[in-house]
């Protein structure tokens, strides 16, 4: 969440909304990203633990 402020803040004090808008597409990539991850990493890891794999 930090990237994501740093990312916008300096174009949303200028007034730019577009690049604003255009600088916080990464971080919520990866914030998005994270999320699925971790709840699919958990699922493959109950899988090799259980021995289904």
């Amino acid at each position: 969440m930090a990237t994501l402020a740093l990312n916008v803040a300096e174009p949303l004090v200028a007034g730019r909304l577009g690049k604003a808008l255009f600088d916080a597409v990464g971080p919520l990539l990866l914030i998005g990203w994270s999320e699925v991850e971790g709840e699919e990493g958990a699922s493959v890891d109950a899988e090799l633990r259980a021995g289904s794999v």
